[in-house]
């Protein structure tokens, strides 16, 4: 679960990513600008498009309307076609950075960290994660500074056309906060309940498909299908109260706005008919025309802002997954010990292991020498520490007791890249495919 400073500790990482391709995000900004300029532009037109084009003697504004109208509309799909293009563009490049980061931490990670994480859950953060991520990086981003600028024009329209009026739409904003804070508590819990299942999910089908010989054997079939639909209705059940929450909150809002909307069309009939009764004329049709069409316009794009929590608490899941790998502690190679070629004297002196979070020591006390040229055959139980044992020669783990030693020097003072591991060849259970 995310902390309250962790969000934005996120999106500094994120967009620590996207400043290296600084001149794609500036320009993806102001094409999303200049597309949002267009919409309280157009609502303007109602104005002049009803007081003046209806008029007995038509201006000139009027006859340019129509020319007007297009101009805007090729503007604007300019603007969008640039931002949707440099949009892809910036947030796929970020992806492939992301991807090629985690995989250059995973290829040096110790093999303790593989025996702590599932292959699933490692699997899902870089082929599933990462894609997740742009929700957070970039589709937010441009919600936020396309509707925003939107809103933010649209009420301004509203309050040089009729403060008064206007107050009602300032009136709700408390509400639609309110309503979005309660709904983002909700939503975290869910996206990041969906990101842990979708790793179980994986794990459990790539077992399934790697070990579908043993399986059969032991005639495990309905162990494994047990396992996947847990996994599977955990998915199902978060996904449905992520979409459950996220449509509550917004037909509250969307509510909320019809509600302003009508009590407008009423005090706006109610001035009407006070300035008939006066012979002040305190709003025209066209004032009127323009106020209401920029109260509906509002309608979408705020939709779109409350519908962003969804997004948003998906996208921070998945970074906080995928910076928790990018964070993690590689392996460190801390000696500088070399040679031209080792002699292969291998001893083990009062060596144990423990692996994380298991009570038992999985090796204890054991002293072995191995002369060069010697052949050794480790036998034992399934699970006696045969696997274990061998895998601390070449280091893939450190003992937690004791030392291990190669032609009389601890492997730990060793330079890994250099020496020991070069010596070191193997044939695993398991092909390289």
């Amino acid at each position: 679960m995310l902390s309250n400073s962790q969000p934005l500790h996120l999106y500094k990482r994120l967009m620590h990513y996207s400043f290296r391709y600084w001149k794609l995000l500036v320009l993806t900004l102001i094409s999303l600008l200049v597309a949002a300029a267009t919409e309280p532009l157009f609502a303007s037109l109602m104005k002049p498009l009803i007081d003046e084009n209806f008029a007995p003697e038509r201006t000139n504004l009027a006859k340019w309307l129509p020319a007007i109208i297009l101009g805007l509309f090729m503007v604007r799909g300019l603007a969008s076609y640039i931002n949707e293009y440099c949009s892809a563009r910036l947030s796929g490049t970020v992806v492939y950075d992301l991807r090629t980061d985690m995989l250059a931490r995973i290829l040096h990670f110790p093999s303790a960290y593989f025996v702590a994480q599932p292959a699933g859950k490692i699997i899902s953060t870089v082929s599933t994660n990462v894609d997740a991520v742009t929700e957070a990086g970039f589709n937010i981003i441009t919600v936020l500074v396309r509707d925003g600028a939107i809103v933010l024009g649209l009420l301004g329209m509203l309050l040089y056309t009729n403060w008064k009026l206007t107050l009602i739409c300032f009136a709700i904003l408390p509400l639609i906060a309110l309503g979005i804070t309660l709904a983002a508590r909700r939503l975290n819990r869910y996206a990041h309940s969906a990101q842990f299942s979708h790793a179980d999910l994986v794990q459990s089908i790539s077992e399934v498909i790697g070990a579908q010989k043993i399986i059969k054997i032991y005639g495990a079939q309905q162990v494994e299908t047990e396992r996947f639909t847990k996994s599977a209705r955990e998915i199902l059940r978060a996904r449905v109260k992520l979409i459950a929450t996220s449509s509550a909150n917004s037909a509250f809002v969307q509510w909320l706005l019809a509600a302003a909307v009508a009590l407008v069309v009423y005090l706006a009939g109610t001035m009407a008919g006070n300035s008939a009764n006066s012979g002040e004329v305190t709003m025209t049709a066209g004032d009127f025309a323009a106020f209401m069409t920029a109260m509906m316009m509002l309608l979408t794009p705020i939709k779109r802002l409350t519908n962003i929590n969804q997004q948003l608490q998906k996208g921070l899941a998945a970074a906080e997954n995928v910076f928790q790998v990018i964070d993690t502690t590689i392996e460190q190679a801390q000696g500088n010990h070399t040679t031209q070629r080792a002699t292969g004297l291998i001893e083990f002196r009062q060596v144990g292991l423990q692996y994380p979070g298991e009570a038992q020591h999985t090796l204890k006390q054991l002293n072995l020498v191995a002369s060069p040229g010697q052949t050794i055959g480790i036998a034992g139980v399934s699970g006696g520490g045969k696997s274990t044992l061998i895998n601390l020669i070449p280091r893939f783990l450190d003992p937690t007791e004791g030392a291990v030693l190669l032609d009389g020097v601890d492997l730990k003072h060793w330079n890994l890249q250099k020496s020991a591991q070069p010596d070191c060849s193997g044939y695993p259970r398991k092909p390289f495919a």
